[in-house]
């Protein structure tokens, strides 16, 4: 359909008015995670099928010789392949703003490579993915929700009960989302616009210095470490895996587990972090750092 001159003309006023006001905004993600245990069947049902569904649309949409083709998106059955053959299964779980944000991520993905390869640089190309952990829900109102507490997904006819609502002040704006699984669960990654808060000067300057012993030194004498090596269990869990049978489900078990322990100390290293640029954030006006070379620290002796 050919759109008239006068509705070219509002959606460019919208798009003005809308940068205008993202100027006085703020971004801010929440991370909402799922209540499993009071989920019933058919939700448990769905949020293992979305991802496997998913994973079928991204390698059907790879396979395709006009990739950028945005017809891609309408398919209800895609082709998956099966050891040594292909096989017809219809998408019944991804909606079709799900599909939408899947193509449009893999295009833009190969968007990015080919301007890296612009530059010079050595890129590969995107590969076949044996499972996917990250669902674009890009419009809100339509492919996600919030109601009564609980968030609505396109495609699932119950709201899924999820923990961490109150965390989001009232009176924000409300944009994409993603639907992440981890080993720990299902999460809902919601993306907020917000009024800009002046924060309070405190007309202090600091410098950082990067070094091994002490992570990072500040010039009035302050030390920060961010060490948090790997735990017990995670080497024992490693060990039991490598004696498990290759195919096993034991063996998937203990995977599991191991990913699970890999995402807690990635949660702790992160939680430290999180602190300190808080603290430097609400201490300093101005924050001083050298040009360091943290990559080829990495190539001596201190790459741990």
């Amino acid at each position: 359909m050919i759109k008239s001159e006068e509705t070219k003309q509002k959606i460019r006023q919208s798009r003005q008015q809308t940068r205008e006001k993202r100027k006085s905004q703020v971004v801010k993600v929440y991370s909402l995670k799922v209540d499993e245990s009071h989920l019933n069947r058919i939700q448990k049902e769905w949020l293992n099928k979305i991802f496997i569904e998913a994973k079928w649309f991204y390698n059907y949409v790879l396979q395709q010789e006009d990739i950028f083709n945005p017809k891609i998106r309408n398919v209800r059955k895609v082709q998956v392949k099966m050891l040594d053959h292909f096989e017809e299964r219809e998408l019944q779980y991804l909606g079709s703003h799900m599909k939408r944000g899947i193509h449009e991520h893999i295009c833009d993905s190969i968007k990015s490579l080919s301007t890296l390869k612009k530059r010079s640089h050595k890129i590969g190309k995107l590969k076949y993915k044996s499972e996917i952990n990250s669902i674009p829900l890009p419009t809100f109102g339509h492919t996600w929700d919030i109601q009564n507490g609980r968030i609505r997904v396109q495609l699932l006819k119950k709201t899924l009960p999820v923990m961490g609502l109150e965390q989001i002040p009232s009176g924000c704006e409300f944009a994409n989302a993603n639907f992440i699984r981890k080993p720990s669960g299902y999460y809902v990654q919601v993306t907020t616009f917000q009024p800009k808060v002046s924060r309070i000067k405190t007309g202090r300057e600091v410098g950082l210095d990067f070094g091994i012993k002490d992570n990072i030194v500040t010039s009035d004498g302050k030390r920060f470490n961010i060490k948090v090596p790997e735990t017990q269990r995670l080497k024992k869990l490693q060990k039991r895996f490598n004696k498990k049978k290759k195919g096993s489900k034991q063996r998937y078990k203990v995977q599991h587990q191991i990913k699970k322990e890999y995402e807690k100390i990635g949660n702790q290293k992160q939680d430290q972090i999180n602190k300190i640029v808080f603290y430097l954030n609400k201490t300093y006006d101005h924050i001083f750092i050298q040009d360091e070379m943290i990559k080829q620290w990495q190539s001596g002796w201190f790459g741990k």
